[in-house]
This record gives structure tokens, C-alpha cells and sequence, in this order.
């Protein structure tokens, strides 16, 4: 990702903790929406996107990018979370 101060650091093999500014988190979304700025975004690696993301909307996370293919090389989703924390979806 181009994102100016993120920092990834690989905690084990297929687990990686990133660290991002909010800036980052709002440029990449395109979104701010007052109070409930992201303080956390949780990026998940899943095998088959859509029914994760069918299952976070009917869990009653809110959508705020829909599934589609990221110039890093994966198809993402973003959802924020009843805690207000962004959750990426994603598959490669």
C-alpha cells in the first residue's frame, strides 16, 4: 500500500500486524463521518469474501466501501463495526 507511515510487522507465518495513521485509514476509504473515526481497522484475509461481508452487514456493521479489486493487488471491503472500527474483508 502507498500509505505515508504505515508500518507492517510479521508477528508469525500468515500474521501481520499493520500499524496505519488515521489519515491513511480516512485518505484509502474516502470517508470521515465526525465521532466515529476509525481508532482500529482489523484486515482480514478470507477465502471467500462475500457471504463474510453478507454476514457483518446482517450482524448490523455498516458499509462503507463495497467489495472491489485494490491497486495493491486484493479485492477488499470495509465495514465499520457497532464499536465504530473499520473491518477490511478481503481475498486475494
Amino acid at each position: 500500500m502507498d500509505v505515508p507511515g504505515m508500518t507492517e510487522f510479521e508477528l508469525a507465518e500468515g500474521t501481520v500486524l499493520g500499524l496505519m495513521p488515521e489519515s491513511g485509514i480516512e485518505r484509502l476509504l474516502g470517508v470521515v463521518t465526525g465521532p466515529r473515526v476509525a481508532r482500529c481497522e482489523l484486515y482480514l484475509v478470507l477465502e471467500d469474501l462475500e457471504p463474510a461481508l453478507a454476514r457483518a452487514l446482517g450482524a448490523g456493521a455498516e458499509l462503507l466501501s463495497g467489495a472491489a479489486d485494490r491497486d495493491w493487488g486484493a479485492r477488499v471491503a470495509y465495514v465499520r463495526d457497532l464499536d465504530g472500527h473499520v473491518l477490511a474483508l478481503a481475498s486475494v
